[in-house]
């Protein structure tokens, strides 16, 4: 079931049947094509899904995932660091008492969604589009949370690019203890101490966490003011 569950990711568009007939119209090879096999059907390999459960796909996941690029790849690294980027994306789920019961229906101004949505959080590797660590949680939970579950598959050597919901001081703090270098984006209304200012237009500021009323503990950063003009 889990070269089958691998299979339908090749066949989106084929039924349940058809996926497992392409699957094992590959594997009879193991006989020499001497026997042949009725395809179940798909109440069948329902069952047999829910039999197998999350739990081996997450841990498959686990063990395999990993950035493939490798030196000379066009945009996969930059002057020696290899570029991953944090980002986060929404999926509908299936229409089931239990989906709804954890991931919940988003509400709009026009009322209800038709499905209920995950939150995925997740590291890709710019080179390959690689994701190579994932987390995913109810559509309430904000993408800061979910980030903390991935942050830790950093490792020295690389640069994680990241939009500015994700800037913020223990986010930032996670992923310094990591090794890796970050480039991300921070909202204008940010506040950032100027410390010095370099002759590239850029300046070294000190950010605080929003509790820290007292200012005695401060994180460095490197601001690099950018203009965004829209046509």
């Amino acid at each position: 079931m889990i070269y089958y569950i691998l299979a339908l990711s090749l066949y989106p568009q084929d039924s349940y049947e058809e996926v497992m007939r392409h699957l094992s119209e590959g594997l009879r090879w193991a006989d020499q094509f001497r026997s042949t096999w009725s395809v179940p059907s798909k109440v069948a390999i329902f069952k047999a899904r829910l039999r197998l459960g999350a739990e081996p796909m997450k841990r498959l996941y686990e063990a395999v995932a990993k950035p493939l690029a490798v030196p000379g790849d066009a945009g996969a690294f930059y002057r020696g660091l290899r570029l991953v980027a944090i980002d986060g994306t929404s999926l509908s789920v299936a229409d089931s008492a239990e989906n709804l019961a954890h991931f919940a229906k988003p509400t709009t101004p026009l009322g209800e969604a038709a499905y209920a949505k995950a939150r995925i959080v997740g590291l890709l590797e710019c080179g390959t589009h690689t994701i190579f660590a994932a987390n995913v949680g109810p559509y309430s939970t904000a993408e800061q949370v979910l980030a903390q579950g991935v942050i830790d598959q950093l490792k020295p050597g690389m640069l994680c690019l990241g939009d500015r919901g994700f800037f913020s001081y223990d986010l930032s703090q996670q992923v310094a203890s990591t090794g890796a270098q970050l480039l991300w984006r921070a909202k204008v209304n940010y506040r950032i101490e100027t410390v010095a200012e370099l002759e590239d237009g850029s300046y070294l500021g000190n950010v605080y966490h929003h509790k820290d009323r007292g200012k005695r503990h401060s994180m460095m950063v490197r601001v690099i003011p950018v203009s965004h003009h829209r046509r």
